[in-house]
């Protein structure tokens, strides 16, 4: 899906995910769907190829 929202499609997995919850307890589990979910609405506006090309080889 080259044209597809970053972020958007696993939040919902993430958000239901009771092995996660488990494993990084309540506050951190939390803290993670956050931090997922406004890297999801900062960057709602561009595609994958978008995001790929800002950061590549950035790192």
């Amino acid at each position: 899906m080259p044209n597809s929202k970053p972020g958007r499609s696993h939040i919902p997995f993430l958000a239901e995910s009771a092995v996660l919850r488990e494993a990084l307890g309540p506050e951190l589990y939390e803290a993670v769907l956050a931090v997922r979910r406004a890297e999801a609405e900062l960057f709602a506006m561009f595609t994958d190829a978008d995001v790929i090309e800002a950061v590549r080889w950035r790192y």
